[in-house]
């Protein structure tokens, strides 16, 4: 009875270690939605949700990285995010220097213009995930993904280009 107690309390022990949660995840989770083609020449508006699941405020020690058919995002000098092109279809989403820490539970809006023009939701972002930053911006732990919501067209302005395409 004391070597069959035993086991138990050696299995459980051991199995209580196994079972860390890991520390270096950010509890984010994105939904992105397609804003107005040519809202000004030659270039669409689009928003991210940025959703802070966990219990605390979300500092801006994390980076998102996305695929998305090619896009040319435009620079937004004193916005809280930048989005930026890694290579082609890759990009990445970071806090700037003018971020806000998001509140346990909040969600914030992030309108952002691109070059081109969007006219389908298979030319969404997709493959979302994240990465934990040290006190020094370096990556750590694993990337994990990160849960990406597509809001779907609904309106005349998302399907059609003003000259170009335009919906009767």
């Amino acid at each position: 009875m004391k070597k069959l107690f035993l086991f138990f309390s050696i299995t459980l022990l051991l199995s209580s270690m196994g079972c860390k949660q890991e520390t270096n995840t950010v509890p984010i989770s994105l939904t992105w939605e397609m804003g107005q083609n040519e809202i000004e020449r030659g270039v669409y508006e689009n928003t991210f949700y940025i959703t802070n699941s966990s219990k605390d405020a979300l500092d801006k020690d994390w980076i998102i990285y996305f695929n998305q058919l090619p896009v040319a995002p435009v620079p937004q000098p004193g916005a809280e995010f930048v989005v930026e092109e890694i290579s082609s279809t890759y990009y990445k989403l970071y806090p700037s220097e003018n971020y806000k820490p998001i509140p346990a539970g909040d969600t914030v809006k992030f309108t952002f213009r691109c070059k081109g023009n969007i006219i389908k939701e298979t030319n969404a972002p997709e493959g979302a995930y994240a990465v934990k930053l040290d006190s020094e911006g370096k990556e750590v732990g694993k990337p994990h993904t990160v849960t990406l919501n597509i809001t779907p067209f609904i309106n005349d302005y998302q399907w059609s280009r003003k000259g170009v395409a335009e919906i009767p």
